[in-house]
């Protein structure tokens, strides 16, 4: 009987140190709980800032999508204006030349009501056509821009 007793006793020993070892084992356990509450907690916190941030990224591409179509439909009318005013230029130039030839006055005989103030005149080529013709700076500046605007 005394080595039944020796063994149980020893087996009691044995369970005791298996179970103070599983118990520090439990309490890391219970520690890296808590560390893991709170890593889910700042997870959780973290996903709904993500998701606010998100709904304002959402709302502002909205938005520089509606200022890009507002834009595209500037840039139309701005050509729009551009080739109604590049032809109207054209127009105008033209209605220039006819009253000059219907009224037989070139540019360079034009009066002049003060000499002192008279542009400088150049030859420039005539619109569309190969012919050279004087025009004051005015006038060529005017064209200059006006055929700017149509590129």
């Amino acid at each position: 009987m005394l080595m039944l007793d020796i063994v149980v006793a020893s087996l009691l020993v044995i369970v005791i140190i298996y179970a103070a070892s599983l118990n520090k084992r439990l309490a890391r356990l219970r520690a890296d709980k808590d560390k893991l509450e709170a890593l889910a907690k700042n997870f959780s916190e973290s996903t709904v800032r993500v998701e606010e941030s998100m709904t304002r990224l959402r709302q502002a591409a909205a938005d520089v999508q509606l200022e890009i179509s507002r834009t595209e439909s500037l840039r139309d009318d701005l050509v729009f204006l551009g080739e109604r005013g590049a032809s109207t230029a054209d127009r105008l130039e033209q209605l220039v030349r006819e009253a000059r030839d219907n009224l037989g006055v070139s540019p360079a005989n034009s009066p002049q009501p003060n000499s002192s103030a008279r542009p400088k005149k150049k030859e420039v080529q005539g619109v569309g056509e190969n012919e050279s013709e004087i025009r004051s700076d005015a006038e060529r500046k005017l064209l200059e821009a006006l055929r700017a605007t149509e590129k």
